[in-house]
Parts: structure tokens; C-alpha cells; sequence
């Protein structure tokens, strides 16, 4: 794996620095307006970037109704902020606007500028670092600049992946993604009889777990119905409580907890895998995946604490993630191998957790598409199969 991380760092990905400096200059005049419109709202000039001045502004000045304090005076944190811009009057549009502000703010300062200091003037690109021995799951991770964490969603998130290209003019990026990973690895490792045969059958995951769930037909399973089972399918990977379910699906706890119960009694032995999954792990004083890989639970504690419920969490979660990470990191040194035997001029660029993006030229994208999807899908075997979707595209947005 060292070998393949070393390529991917040299090799590089190209920024069309033009392009990032007017994505700057649009989110400074963007900043400008939205600040004058604070102003002019509120009435009153204040420093944005300080928690006290916002605070003043929003409780004392406008007087909205304060949500919640901390030890040095009041919150106002995005939750809060969130909450204020949803109230029916008038002051409710300078929370909204601080919204924007910081929204704006963390672009500009957390994305666009880094990555314009971070370009190498002699290559024209970036060169992160990837680091595969610095998380507790063995996830990669990546710095200087982080390009794992690049916005997802939104305007501004596709204008500055925009600025993401291809080294060479007819190049193209191919990316690569696990669908449903980490669910997959709990179906392996659980050895679920409907989870690992929907799995087999090539079925929505989501609309099945909603039918079963809330006694419907698969066929008359409704959007929100499905993201919701989606919901619960994810956050019980986490850990989530009854309480968990009932605020983000904004039911009463006991709703939330019979909904919880049905889900155990379509998966039982996903309810065996979460209950033995933290005895074994405390007995242990360790979490193990499938590879082996440990994670020792005193480690945790210094992250996360030391409850049970936190404790509990770990041990649920971190054997699939860490089994998730392993297969990626596996499928990566398969790449490598095939690429070099094929001896094709392509090459992989970046890791995105469950995601693998190529760089090569268009006409080899559907050789190279298909060495992808192989070395990815045959990495390992499981009792229920892998499959990746792919993209291509001619920027980072497009993929």
C-alpha cells in the first residue's frame, strides 16, 4: 500500500488556479453583500467572527428568544442559528443571514485558499499527503491539503471542484464507488439471512428494509418511507438510540423504539452481532475486524470517552468500517497490479473512504473503467457480493 500511496502523492491532481481565483473573488463580493445585509437588517455593525458581538446582536439588539447558553454567555452555534431562522418574524433573517455568512466564510477560508496556497508552483497541482496508520479504524486520511473532506453538496461545492482537472487535455477522471459497503460487511459478518439475500438478489437495500419494517409491499414503499429505513440502516452501524431515531425523524421516543424493535425482529441476528459485538470487545480490551485489525478500547476512551454507550459505538462500528477500509485499501493494490500488467497509461489519483477516483485519457475509459470495477469487486470475498458504480467526468464536479 506505501508503494501505491507514494504514486498517488507524486503524480498529483492538477488545479486550473484561474478558475479558483475567481471562485475567491465571487465568494469575497458574496461575503460583502451578505454583510451588508446584516447590517442593514440588524440595524446595527457588528464583528461577525466574534460569538460575544453575534450574541449581543441576535438576543440583546433584536431580541430573539435565546435557545441555549454556554459558560461564558449565549450559544450561537449553527443548531441555534438554525432554529432562530425558522421563527415567523422578522429578525429570523439575520440568523439566516449569519447562516450564509459562515457557510460562506468556511468555503472561502477552509477550501478556496488552502488550496490555491497548497498548489506547487512547479507542477501546477496538488500533492497531498496520505496517512494510512493515523486513524483508529484504519481509514486514510489525508493533509496539506485534506482533500477527503472537500465540500459534497451545494453551488459552491461544485464551482470549486470545478477547479479539479485532468493533467493532460484529453483527459478524464473515472471514479469508482463501493455501494453500500459497510452494510454489505454487516451482512457478512452477521450472516443475516434476509439482509445477506437481498444483498444476492441485487434488491433496493433501503425499499426492502422499509417493507419489512413498516409491513408494506416493496412496490408501494415511499420515498420518505425508504429514507427513513435508510436512516435507521446507517445509524444503527452508529449506535443510535431510540432518542437518536425519534430526533432526527422528529417522532416520539416510542414510536422510535417500536420502529427499532421491528427492524431487530426482521434482522434478529443483526440484534446478536450488536449485543456480542461490544461483550466480546470489553472481554477482548480490543475491537478486531475481519483482517485482524485492533483498535484497543483504552485508545477510544481518549477520543470519545469513557460511557458505555460511547464504548458501545466503537465496538459496534469499528469492525465495519475497519473491514470496509481494508477491502478499499486491498482493491487499491489490485489497481496498481493491473495497471502495470495491462501497461496502461492511467493512474489512480485520489481515495475518498468508500471511493476510488483514476486519472487517464478518454480513449482508454472503458478499459481502464473496467480493470476498475474488477480489481474493486474482486478485492475480497464475502458472503454477499461487492459492486461499485461508476462515473466519469471531465472535473472532480462531474464524478
Amino acid at each position: 500500500l506505501s508503494v501505491v500511496l507514494s504514486k498517488m502523492e507524486r503524480k498529483g491532481i492538477r488545479l486550473d488556479l484561474d478558475h479558483l481565483w475567481k471562485v475567491k473573488h465571487e465568494l469575497e463580493r458574496t461575503l460583502d453583500d451578505v454583510k451588508a445585509s446584516i447590517d442593514m437588517a440588524a440595524g446595527s455593525k457588528v464583528n461577525l467572527n466574534s460569538p460575544k458581538q453575534v450574541g449581543w446582536l441576535l438576543f440583546d439588539h433584536l431580541g430573539l428568544p435565546v435557545i441555549k447558553k454556554t459558560k461564558t454567555g449565549y450559544s450561537t452555534d449553527v443548531t441555534v442559528l438554525e432554529e432562530l431562522s425558522r421563527l415567523d418574524r422578522p429578525e429570523a433573517l439575520v440568523a439566516k443571514l449569519l447562516l450564509d455568512h459562515r457557510e460562506l466564510t468556511k468555503m472561502l477560508t477552509g477550501f478556496v485558499q488552502p488550496l490555491i496556497d497548497a498548489i506547487d508552483p512547479k507542477t501546477g497541482k496538488v500533492h497531498t499527503t496520505f496517512e494510512h496508520t493515523s486513524t483508529g479504524t484504519g481509514r486514510l486520511s489525508s493533509r496539506d491539503p485534506n482533500l477527503q473532506n472537500l465540500p459534497a453538496y451545494g453551488d459552491w461545492a461544485t464551482k470549486l471542484k470545478e477547479a479539479f482537472i485532468p493533467d493532460r487535455r484529453d483527459g478524464i477522471f473515472i471514479a469508482a464507488d463501493y455501494s453500500q459497503i459497510e452494510l454489505r460487511v454487516l451482512a457478512h459478518i452477521s450472516g443475516d439471512k434476509k439482509l445477506c439475500e437481498a444483498f444476492e438478489k441485487g434488491r433496493d437495500i433501503h425499499a426492502e428494509t422499509a417493507a419489512w419494517i413498516f409491513g408494506v409491499d416493496t412496490e408501494k414503499v415511499s420515498p420518505e418511507l425508504r429514507r427513513m429505513a435508510k436512516m435507521i440502516n446507517f445509524g444503527l452501524l452508529y449506535g443510535m438510540t431510540p432518542y437518536g431515531l425519534a430526533s432526527r425523524l422528529n417522532i416520539g421516543r416510542e414510536e422510535a423504539k417500536t420502529i427499532i424493535d421491528r427492524y431487530f425482529s426482521a434482522f434478529p441476528k443483526v440484534g446478536d452481532y450488536i449485543e456480542k459485538s461490544y461483550e466480546e470487545a470489553r472481554k477482548r480490551g480490543y475491537t478486531l475486524s475481519l483482517f485482524g485489525r485492533r483498535r484497543p478500547l483504552n485508545e477510544v476512551t481518549t477520543v470519545v470517552g469513557n460511557s458505555t454507550a460511547a464504548l458501545k459505538r466503537v465496538a459496534i462500528n469499528t469492525p465495519i468500517q475497519s473491514a470496509a477500509a481494508d477491502i478499499t485499501k486491498i482493491a487499491m493494490i489490485r489497481l496498481d497490479e493491473a495497471l502495470q500488467r495491462e501497461n496502461i497509461d492511467a493512474a489512480l489519483i485520489l481515495q475518498i473512504h468508500d471511493s476510488l477516483i483514476c486519472e487517464c485519457s478518454a480513449v482508454d475509459e472503458e478499459v481502464v473503467s473496467g480493470i476498475l470495477k474488477e480489481s474493486m469487486e474482486s478485492a475480497v470475498e464475502l458472503s454477499v457480493p461487492l459492486e461499485v458504480n461508476l462515473k466519469s467526468g471531465r472535473t472532480l464536479a462531474e464524478v
